[in-house]
């Protein structure tokens, strides 16, 4: 190709010089036989033109000899010429054999290399068109890159709606400038398709720290919720929270309010843990220490469990009316399961350790007075308690009372000397009368007799003072009552009548098993209280029973 064109262009100045002395030998003739034609004589015309030859040769003679001059001033100039025509040769002819190495040997990895620097060149190319985009684009990228910042300090400074304002604005970039093909301003808006792949990794970018954000706002909100909050503020942060976890649904909202809650009623728990519980002493101490306990488990379920549930429905399950029914699978029935199971077993667990009928009775006040509040949420724990653990916790201590006082009876009959005493006899047989008289005349009297009787204030027999054992006895009884008026469910009224008959039987059956003193004072004494465990304080202890302790009124 470069051949063609020199030869072109050779062709082209011939051509004009060719042209050139043609117009210039038109010239010398024109003017020749103008100066023929114009002159006055024939004879002068003749001389101009013999005068011609002389004059061209005068001119040849003088371009010869400037020729010579110019040639002998530049003669270097042609010798150079001469060395570089060689020089050319020379270089022509290795470039030749270069070429025909090249095709012999690596013309095909040449080729490859080549294709490979064309397509870095085209790749190059799009990414400086792209750098091109982005330059254009740079202020609205910038915006999109401070965003991060600026919702973290809402977040910090607990503006929420703030925070979710400026992830949509990133959302809305997203659907601007997301790289498809319908994007607004199409390829050219962002330096092409090279421009949209560098957008889209910035707005990528900027996506995902948005998404730490919301991580951080949504942890931020929850916390808020582990501790103690009112309706108005739970509303407030549920709503939030929807806006935030739009795409995970409410179930999940659901069971992770529950949770954050239930670590607030944990918290509350924690800190009346701190009370003492009770322990394997038994005594007051860990008795007390069992029923503050028991009671401040009590005032929390009281009040937190039962507040819990409560904004949970008015959060999430709000009718028109302010209720509605929950559906069978909803979160809220387990947790409210779990939460008293754990309540009921922590209680009977401290039950064992009250070990005073004051006792029982506060901690079966405490639990009926929060069963009212439990019983709107579906909690009411009060059944279970009432006619299982309160029952069998009164029965246990009752028995243990009894217990002790049939181990003293016992005692002080192996050591007691049936001597009479003088001043008891005579009370003894003035009780006796008097029981005898009272007899008779409940025979005699009608129903209203036996109603006032039974209501009257009923007091031990001054007759068992003679009898030491038997006075212990009867007085240890007493004390088992008192224990159990303090707390005395009718559910136990059975089982309590049916201890008390049995210790009786005891009682009797362990005096009539000692042995008879051999003296007659003495025997009599020993028969004397025998009759009178049998026909005057068991009736007393029974009626204590039925009349002082269940207030059944009868004969």
């Amino acid at each position: 190709m470069v051949h063609q064109t020199a030869s072109q262009s050779l062709s082209q100045s011939q051509s004009g010089f060719v042209v050139d002395l043609a117009a210039e030998q038109q010239r010398y003739y024109h003017d020749l036989l103008s100066s023929h034609t114009d002159a006055a004589t024939p004879s002068s015309s003749q001389s101009v033109l013999a005068s011609e030859p002389r004059a061209l040769h005068t001119a040849l003679v003088e371009q010869r000899a400037a020729l010579e001059r110019v040639i002998a001033g530049h003669s270097e100039v042609y010798v150079k010429g001469v060395e570089v025509k060689e020089a050319l040769r020379s270089m022509l002819v290795s470039s030749v054999g270069l070429v025909g190495s090249v095709e012999s040997v690596g013309l095909p990895g040449l080729v490859e290399r080549t294709k490979a620097f064309k397509a870095v060149c085209e790749e190059d190319a799009g990414e400086l068109e792209a750098l091109r985009g982005l330059l254009r684009n740079q202020d609205g990228l910038l915006e999109v890159l401070e965003v991060e910042g600026l919702m973290e300090a809402c977040v910090r400074a607990g503006e929420y709606d703030a925070a979710l304002e400026l992830r949509g604005f990133v959302e809305k970039m997203k659907v601007l400038h997301g790289g498809g093909v319908g994007g607004v301003g199409g390829g050219g808006g962002v330096g092409g398709v090279g421009g949209r792949r560098r957008v889209n990794r910035t707005l990528e970018a900027g996506e995902a720290g948005v998404e730490r954000v919301m991580a951080r706002m949504r942890e931020q909100l929850f916390e808020q919720l582990e501790r103690e909050v009112s309706l108005t503020v739970c509303l407030q942060v549920v709503g939030t929270l929807k806006r935030v976890m739009r795409k995970e649904g409410s179930a999940g909202l659901r069971k992770e309010f529950l949770e954050r809650r239930g670590r607030w009623v944990d918290a509350c728990l924690d800190e009346v843990g701190g009370c003492r519980r009770g322990g394997g002493s038994g005594g007051s101490s860990s008795s007390s220490a069992s029923m503050e306990y028991i009671r401040g488990l009590t005032d929390v379920y009281r009040l937190q469990v039962s507040d819990v549930m409560m904004q949970y429905r008015a959060i999430f399950f709000a009718g028109g009316d302010g209720r509605a029914a929950l559906p069978v699978s909803d979160p809220s029935f387990a947790w409210g399961a779990a939460r008293m199971g754990y309540y009921m077993g922590e209680l009977e667990a401290q039950m064992q350790y009250v070990t005073d009928g004051s006792h029982l009775g506060s901690v079966l006040e405490a639990v009926s007075y929060a069963g009212r509040g439990l019983a709107r949420v579906g909690l009411d724990p009060r059944g279970q308690v009432v006619f299982g653990m309160v029952e069998d916790a009164v029965v246990r201590v009752f028995e243990a009372l009894v217990s002790v006082a049939e181990e003293t009876f016992e005692d002080m009959l192996a050591a007691h000397r049936w001597v009479a005493i003088p001043s008891a006899a005579g009370r003894a047989a003035g009780e006796a009368a008097g029981e005898a008289a009272g007899e008779a005349a409940g025979e005699a009297a009608g129903e209203v007799v036996r109603k006032e009787s039974a209501t009257a204030s009923i007091s031990p027999p001054m007759a068992l003072v003679e009898h030491g054992p038997l006075a212990v006895y009867t007085n240890g009884m007493l004390v088992a009552f008192n224990e159990l008026r303090h707390c005395a469910p009718v559910g136990v009224r059975g089982r309590v009548t049916e201890r008390v008959e049995r210790s009786l039987d005891l009682v009797e059956r362990v005096l009539g098993e000692a042995s008879r003193p051999k003296g007659d004072e003495e025997g009599r004494v020993y028969d004397g209280a025998c009759a009178m465990a049998k026909d005057l304080m068991r009736p007393f202890l029974l009626r204590c029973v039925e009349v002082d302790l269940f207030k059944i009124h009868g004969g």
